[in-house]
């Protein structure tokens, strides 16, 4: 009885090795049509999310930079108006609103408006302070959306 057990388990392993040959001889062959297609579409995929990415990343900083333009424009108006005497910084709403035109990439001129507000604090004759605003406002160039930015500044008399 020996002998057969032997024997079998000789032909058992001399299969194995065959079927280990045969899958290793087939690999050696290359990428199936499948496995580059699986694959194309995997790559694909990884491409589309990171495009998205760089889509979302360049709304931002046009939003970022078309703020920072506002934020630039508010100052220097708050700067020129606090350098105005008492009697050159009258209380109430300045009219008329102002329109800044500003060049920015492919997009026509984003037209910043600039109003101006100046509310005296304390009764008059006892003005003590005005509180000066600064109002910048804009259209999102590809959302059509309003956006703002205000400063506020008390200028002491």
């Amino acid at each position: 009885q020996e002998p057969i057990s032997g024997n079998l388990t000789l032909r058992l392993h001399r299969f194995r090795e065959i079927v280990t040959m045969q899958i290793v001889s087939r690999n050696n062959r290359g990428l199936t049509l499948v496995e580059i297609l699986v694959a194309l579409v995997i790559t694909l995929v990884v491409f589309l999310g990171l495009m998205q990415t760089a889509m979302i990343s360049m709304d931002v900083n046009t939003n970022n930079q078309l703020r920072e333009q506002a934020v630039s424009i508010a100052e220097q108006r708050m700067r020129e108006l606090r350098d105005l005497s008492e009697g050159n910084l009258p209380a109430g709403t300045w009219t008329p609103v102002e329109t800044v035109p500003v060049k920015f990439r492919n997009f026509a001129d984003i037209n910043y408006t600039v109003d101006i507000t100046v509310v005296n604090i304390g009764t008059a004759p006892d003005v003590t302070a005005k509180q000066i605003d600064v109002l910048v406002t804009w259209q999102d160039p590809k959302t059509g959306d309003n956006l703002t930015h205000r400063i506020s500044t008390v200028k002491r008399l």
